[in-house]
């Protein structure tokens, strides 16, 4: 360190010293704190995105099934509704030697499915 014999500019070198010694606290206390600064969502936020998704997920699921590739997805997966195996199953047995009626099946369609027994009723009238 150089020492000056003037009296200005010593007292300039303690002043920019302690102003130095200042900025280096402060500093200090910034990235302390700043180290512990936590991200907060509020809980309005966090509803609107579960929300969003719900809704996004809802239309996925709409899209699939009105293009037709959520049943062409069920068929893949073997995942037939018990209603329309048992009617598969009597149309089956109909076709077969066995003694169920084409009126039994309609019968039991009729009863599994109030839009057929709706448009059957239409229909013979």
């Amino acid at each position: 360190m150089t020492h000056s014999a003037q009296p200005e500019i010593v007292a300039a070198a303690v002043t920019i010293k302690a102003d130095a010694d200042i900025i280096l606290h402060e500093t200090h206390q910034i990235s302390t704190a700043v180290s512990q600064v936590k991200d907060i969502v509020p809980y309005w936020a966090t509803l609107l995105q579960w929300g969003l998704g719900a809704v996004v997920a809802v239309a996925l699921v709409a899209l699939l099934w009105q293009t037709g590739l959520g049943t062409l997805i069920r068929v893949a997966i073997g995942w037939i509704p018990r209603k329309v195996q048992n009617e598969a199953d009597l149309a089956g047995k109909m076709l077969s030697d066995d003694p169920t009626t084409a009126r039994e099946f309609v019968a039991a369609r009729r009863a599994s499915d109030p839009l057929f027994a709706a448009a059957w009723g239409k229909s013979t009238k």
